[in-house]
Protein backbone atom coordinates (compact mmCIF):
# COMPACT_ATOMS: atom_id res chain seq x y z
CA UNK A 1 0.00 0.00 0.00
CA UNK A 2 1.38 3.37 -1.05
CA UNK A 3 -0.17 6.79 -0.42
CA UNK A 4 1.39 9.97 -1.86
CA UNK A 5 0.27 13.61 -1.59
CA UNK A 6 2.06 16.60 -3.07
CA UNK A 7 3.42 17.89 -6.36
CA UNK A 8 5.74 16.46 -9.03
CA UNK A 9 7.43 18.67 -11.64
CA UNK A 10 9.04 17.46 -14.90
CA UNK A 11 7.03 14.26 -14.56
CA UNK A 12 7.80 13.03 -18.10
CA UNK A 13 11.56 13.50 -17.80
CA UNK A 14 14.05 10.84 -16.61
CA UNK A 15 14.47 12.76 -13.33
CA UNK A 16 11.16 14.21 -12.16
CA UNK A 17 11.35 16.58 -9.20
CA UNK A 18 8.97 15.87 -6.33
CA UNK A 19 7.83 17.52 -3.13
CA UNK A 20 5.55 14.99 -1.48
CA UNK A 21 4.32 13.38 1.72
CA UNK A 22 4.13 9.60 1.56
CA UNK A 23 3.27 6.49 3.53
CA UNK A 24 4.11 2.93 2.50
CA UNK A 25 3.37 -0.48 3.96
CA UNK A 26 4.03 -4.01 2.75
CA UNK A 27 3.96 -7.47 4.32
CA UNK A 28 6.87 -8.61 2.12
CA UNK A 29 9.44 -6.00 1.08
CA UNK A 30 11.26 -8.48 -1.15
CA UNK A 31 8.32 -8.57 -3.58
CA UNK A 32 8.61 -4.77 -3.93
CA UNK A 33 12.40 -4.84 -4.27
CA UNK A 34 12.11 -7.39 -7.07
CA UNK A 35 10.07 -4.89 -9.09
CA UNK A 36 12.87 -2.31 -8.59
CA UNK A 37 15.56 -4.78 -9.65
CA UNK A 38 17.05 -4.98 -6.14
CA UNK A 39 18.06 -8.24 -4.38
CA UNK A 40 15.98 -9.79 -1.57
CA UNK A 41 16.69 -8.86 2.05
CA UNK A 42 14.58 -11.25 4.09
CA UNK A 43 13.26 -8.31 6.14
CA UNK A 44 9.60 -9.29 5.75
CA UNK A 45 7.06 -6.65 6.80
CA UNK A 46 8.18 -3.02 6.29
CA UNK A 47 6.43 0.32 6.73
CA UNK A 48 7.72 3.81 5.94
CA UNK A 49 6.50 7.41 5.94
CA UNK A 50 7.84 10.96 5.62
CA UNK A 51 8.29 14.09 3.52
CA UNK A 52 10.69 14.06 0.55
CA UNK A 53 11.76 16.70 -1.96
CA UNK A 54 14.07 16.57 -4.98
CA UNK A 55 14.99 13.94 -7.57
CA UNK A 56 15.91 10.28 -7.17
CA UNK A 57 19.60 11.24 -7.36
CA UNK A 58 19.26 13.94 -4.67
CA UNK A 59 16.38 13.61 -2.22
CA UNK A 60 15.96 15.66 0.94
CA UNK A 61 14.20 13.59 3.60
CA UNK A 62 12.25 15.32 6.35
CA UNK A 63 10.66 13.45 9.24
CA UNK A 64 11.21 10.10 7.59
CA UNK A 65 10.55 6.85 9.45
CA UNK A 66 11.00 3.16 8.66
CA UNK A 67 9.85 0.17 10.72
CA UNK A 68 11.26 -3.30 10.05
CA UNK A 69 12.62 -6.32 11.92
CA UNK A 70 11.04 -5.09 15.13
CA UNK A 71 12.87 -1.75 15.06
CA UNK A 72 11.87 1.80 14.13
CA UNK A 73 14.25 4.31 12.54
CA UNK A 74 13.52 8.03 12.08
CA UNK A 75 15.69 10.13 9.77
CA UNK A 76 16.23 13.59 8.30
CA UNK A 77 18.97 14.06 5.73
CA UNK A 78 20.06 13.59 2.11
CA UNK A 79 19.38 10.40 0.14
CA UNK A 80 20.65 9.48 -3.33
CA UNK A 81 19.48 6.52 -5.42
CA UNK A 82 21.32 5.65 -8.62
CA UNK A 83 19.90 3.49 -11.38
CA UNK A 84 16.22 4.28 -10.88
CA UNK A 85 15.88 5.77 -14.38
CA UNK A 86 17.28 2.53 -15.85
CA UNK A 87 14.79 0.41 -13.93
CA UNK A 88 17.36 -1.11 -11.58
CA UNK A 89 18.76 0.53 -8.43
CA UNK A 90 22.54 -0.04 -8.42
CA UNK A 91 23.64 2.06 -5.44
CA UNK A 92 22.38 4.38 -2.73
CA UNK A 93 23.77 6.71 -0.09
CA UNK A 94 22.42 8.60 2.91
CA UNK A 95 23.90 11.24 5.17
CA UNK A 96 22.09 12.91 8.03
CA UNK A 97 20.56 12.45 11.46
CA UNK A 98 18.98 9.18 12.56
CA UNK A 99 17.10 8.07 15.65
CA UNK A 100 17.04 4.28 15.90
CA UNK A 101 14.81 2.81 18.61
CA UNK A 102 15.07 6.08 20.54
CA UNK A 103 18.84 6.46 20.10
CA UNK A 104 19.92 9.66 18.26
CA UNK A 105 23.02 9.57 16.05
CA UNK A 106 24.58 10.98 12.89
CA UNK A 107 25.02 8.53 10.04
CA UNK A 108 26.81 8.32 6.70
CA UNK A 109 25.89 5.13 4.84
CA UNK A 110 26.30 3.85 1.31
CA UNK A 111 25.27 0.64 -0.42
CA UNK A 112 26.77 -0.52 -3.71
CA UNK A 113 26.25 -3.51 -6.01
CA UNK A 114 22.54 -3.60 -5.19
CA UNK A 115 21.87 -5.51 -8.39
CA UNK A 116 23.96 -8.39 -7.01
CA UNK A 117 25.28 -8.96 -3.49
CA UNK A 118 25.08 -5.59 -1.71
CA UNK A 119 28.14 -4.08 -0.03
CA UNK A 120 27.27 -1.61 2.73
CA UNK A 121 29.55 0.97 4.33
CA UNK A 122 28.33 2.74 7.46
CA UNK A 123 29.89 5.40 9.69
CA UNK A 124 27.93 6.12 12.88
CA UNK A 125 28.58 8.70 15.59
CA UNK A 126 26.48 8.83 18.77
CA UNK A 127 26.68 10.36 22.23
CA UNK A 128 25.25 7.16 23.78
CA UNK A 129 24.82 3.85 21.98
CA UNK A 130 22.87 0.94 23.50
CA UNK A 131 24.05 -1.97 21.39
CA UNK A 132 21.48 -4.50 22.56
CA UNK A 133 18.51 -2.35 21.49
CA UNK A 134 19.26 -3.17 17.85
CA UNK A 135 18.68 -6.88 18.47
CA UNK A 136 15.79 -7.04 20.94
CA UNK A 137 13.17 -6.76 18.21
CA UNK A 138 14.82 -9.54 16.21
CA UNK A 139 15.50 -11.86 19.13
CA UNK A 140 14.00 -15.34 18.89
CA UNK A 141 13.26 -17.61 21.86
CA UNK A 142 16.05 -20.03 22.66
CA UNK A 143 15.09 -23.65 23.27
CA UNK A 144 16.44 -25.18 26.47
CA UNK A 145 16.87 -28.75 27.57
CA UNK A 146 15.68 -30.15 30.87
CA UNK A 147 17.35 -28.48 33.83
CA UNK A 148 18.46 -25.37 31.90
CA UNK A 149 17.25 -21.95 32.98
CA UNK A 150 15.68 -19.84 30.26
CA UNK A 151 14.68 -16.76 32.26
CA UNK A 152 15.85 -13.50 30.71
CA UNK A 153 17.73 -15.27 27.90
CA UNK A 154 17.50 -14.34 24.22
CA UNK A 155 19.00 -15.66 21.02
CA UNK A 156 19.86 -13.26 18.22
CA UNK A 157 18.56 -14.20 14.79
CA UNK A 158 21.22 -13.09 12.29
CA UNK A 159 19.73 -14.70 9.17
CA UNK A 160 19.00 -11.36 7.50
CA UNK A 161 22.68 -10.33 7.82
CA UNK A 162 23.84 -13.15 5.55
CA UNK A 163 22.40 -11.48 2.45
CA UNK A 164 25.00 -8.68 2.24
CA UNK A 165 28.60 -7.72 3.09
CA UNK A 166 29.80 -4.52 4.70
CA UNK A 167 32.12 -2.47 6.85
CA UNK A 168 30.90 -0.53 9.85
CA UNK A 169 32.40 2.08 12.16
CA UNK A 170 30.93 3.37 15.41
CA UNK A 171 32.27 6.21 17.56
CA UNK A 172 30.40 6.88 20.81
CA UNK A 173 31.01 8.57 24.14
CA UNK A 174 29.11 5.89 26.09
CA UNK A 175 28.57 2.30 24.95
CA UNK A 176 25.84 0.16 26.52
CA UNK A 177 26.35 -3.57 27.03
CA UNK A 178 24.18 -6.61 26.40
CA UNK A 179 20.67 -7.15 27.68
CA UNK A 180 21.86 -9.22 30.62
CA UNK A 181 24.86 -7.13 31.54
CA UNK A 182 23.62 -3.61 32.09
CA UNK A 183 27.19 -2.31 32.19
CA UNK A 184 28.48 0.72 30.31
CA UNK A 185 31.82 1.55 28.77
CA UNK A 186 33.37 4.97 28.24
CA UNK A 187 34.55 6.29 24.87
CA UNK A 188 34.42 3.57 22.23
CA UNK A 189 35.73 3.46 18.66
CA UNK A 190 34.60 0.21 17.02
CA UNK A 191 35.19 -1.07 13.50
CA UNK A 192 33.60 -4.24 12.11
CA UNK A 193 33.48 -6.14 8.83
CA UNK A 194 30.71 -8.46 7.69
CA UNK A 195 31.73 -10.94 4.98
CA UNK A 196 29.79 -14.01 3.86
CA UNK A 197 27.81 -14.06 7.13
CA UNK A 198 30.90 -13.76 9.36
CA UNK A 199 31.27 -10.64 11.52
CA UNK A 200 34.81 -9.59 12.45
CA UNK A 201 35.34 -6.81 15.02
Amino acid sequence: RLEVRGAVADYWTPLPRANVVFSFETQDIDRVLKLAGAPPTGFGSVSAAGDVAGTWESLAIRRGSVSALGSTVQASGALALLGVTDGKITSMSYKGSVTADGQPMTVAISADHLAGRPVITADVKAETFEFDKFFRGRAAPRRYGRGQAAAGSEEIDTASFRSFDGTFKLVTTTLGGTSGGGGRLGHADIAAELKDGTLTI
